[in-house]
């Protein structure tokens, strides 16, 4: 089955041709999400450089080539006052990182979301965590210290499994999603799960983990490379308008939606454009995007150059 390779470097030209950003600040007011990034990275570094607390998050994933958080210290002013937490996922292809996405939570007051790291670890096929930022839910995040994952085995295990991103929904009733009770009882609802893979090397797990009255995103989707189009293989909303949430096994082809700006750019990317992000969806013409969908992120995950898949998020 052919598939679409990008080359290892990153094409400028594709900056100036598509809608692509790479910082967005606007959500929805209940949003827990405080800022968006995406860094093109070249030889382990990132471009654009500004000394914040994100850029320096991105630059160590970037050297790293695993994911990384940052949590604010309590009671410590800091670069960054108005973030609780950010998390930095890079985009390995062909053997290095060609781009880092970052997203940025507001401060734990504002309400409830866990971002979680998951690494490998031992001679078994087993991960653990390694870092996260719980808000105020202590006995879920004591509950995730503690336990372990094997390779296919809780929403972690899945993830590295499938080597794509795996989504849960309303997780204190999912049999997938083993930390059930903890997640009722801190409200949580939708969590999504991301391998970073290195070829066929697990460096790290993503999980985010989002409550209903604050949540990460509005939707979340994993869209497979199948031939000659997209095809979404999962996907959860909070929030987004039913018109505009889209079933399994919707087609986009590879030009289009959040997707095909991913492939063309060659590695994470944001937009605002109406076209991108309302590609597949029943929506009139001329609908003002800015009242459905205020911007949206898309992290390919790539087997050697070769994209296999893109996992979008809608704010």
């Amino acid at each position: 089955m052919n598939q679409p390779s990008t080359s290892s470097s990153s094409s400028s030209s594709t900056h100036s041709s598509s809608p692509i950003q790479s910082v967005l600040q606007t959500f929805e007011s209940s949003s827990l999400v405080d800022e968006v990034r995406t860094y093109d990275v070249i030889d382990a570094k990132i471009a654009d450089n500004d000394s914040t607390t994100l850029s320096f998050l991105a630059e160590k994933s970037a050297q790293s080539g695993a994911a990384e958080i940052y949590c604010q210290p309590k009671g410590e002013g800091d670069h960054h006052p108005t973030i609780s937490s950010a998390i930095a996922v890079p985009v390995h292809r062909g053997g290095q990182v060609i781009s880092v996405a970052v997203i940025a939570l507001k401060p734990v007051s504002f309400g409830a979301g866990v971002f979680e790291l998951w690494e490998p670890i031992g001679p078994y096929e087993e991960v653990a965590l390694r870092g996260g930022y719980f808000a105020h839910l202590e006995r879920f995040s004591n509950v995730s210290s503690f336990i372990r994952f094997e390779r296919g085995s809780g929403l972690p295990g899945q993830a590295w499994a499938s080597g794509q991103a795996v989504i849960h929904d309303d997780l204190p009733n999912h049999p997938g999603f083993l930390r059930a009770a903890g997640a009722s009882a801190g409200l949580l609802e939708t969590a999504i799960a991301l391998p970073v893979l290195d070829d066929d090397v697990l460096m790290t797990v993503v999980v985010l983990i989002s409550s209903k009255a604050t949540p990460i995103a509005r939707g979340y989707e994993v869209w497979n490379v199948l031939a000659d189009k997209f095809v979404m293989e999962g996907a959860a909303y909070q929030g987004l308008d039913a018109s505009l949430q889209l079933p399994r096994d919707t087609e986009l082809s590879l030009n289009a939606g959040l997707p095909g700006l991913a492939l063309e750019h060659g590695g994470a990317t944001i937009s605002t454009n109406a076209q991108a992000l309302l590609a597949g969806r029943q929506c009139d013409e001329g609908t003002d995007v800015s009242e459905t969908i205020n911007g949206g992120l898309a992290i390919p995950t790539y087997k050697g150059e070769t994209l296999s898949s893109v996992t979008t998020l809608m704010f």
